[in-house]
């Protein structure tokens, strides 16, 4: 499996940890609509809780670790999504980052990829329970009132689905 297919796989289980009605899940979203500073960066996956509260969480996925080194060494990469998360997670292959490598402000989360071969009667194999799973819990942090840049440039990239609210 190559870069490009962990990081779809990786998107693809965490929208289907955080479905349902009580998740509101925007992937690959730039941080307001314009074109200077932060507004030109974007985050990789972003979860607001429809619940009381309205919890958020920031995710940085890593399918290879010279993009995890390469991001910890820009210490403006995650300033914006961190801003606006109450947990941020970096997410990863199992065992791509370690623990103790996580910088104190962040969680980390593995991605098993593999899951469980099964195979069927029929001789088909498929995958069984591939996951997202907490590694590393993240600490909670105050978050920042988000700007009307930052929330028309989520609205816009939520897809048709999400914003019919059924």
């Amino acid at each position: 499996m190559d870069t490009k297919q962990k990081t779809a796989k990786i998107y693809e289980l965490l929208n289907a940890r955080y479905s349902g009605r009580d998740w509101i899940h925007i992937q690959e979203c730039r941080f307001s609509t314009g074109y200077e500073g932060h507004a030109q960066r974007q985050f990789d996956f972003f979860v607001i809780s429809s619940r009381a509260g309205n919890i958020t969480y920031g995710f940085e996925v890593k399918a290879s670790r010279a993009d995890f080194l390469k991001d910890l060494a820009d210490k403006d990469k995650q300033f914006a999504l961190r801003m606006y998360s109450n947990y941020f997670y970096y997410v990863c292959p199992k065992d791509m980052i370690k623990i103790e490598e996580i910088p104190e402000w962040a969680g980390l989360m593995y991605a098993n990829l593999e899951g469980m071969l099964y195979k069927q009667n029929d001789g088909k194999e498929i995958m069984l329970n591939p996951n997202v799973y907490n590694v590393k819990t993240a600490p909670y942090f105050q978050r920042a009132q988000p700007h009307w840049g930052f929330v028309a440039q989520v609205i816009r990239n939520l897809d048709e689905t999400q914003r019919s609210w059924k």
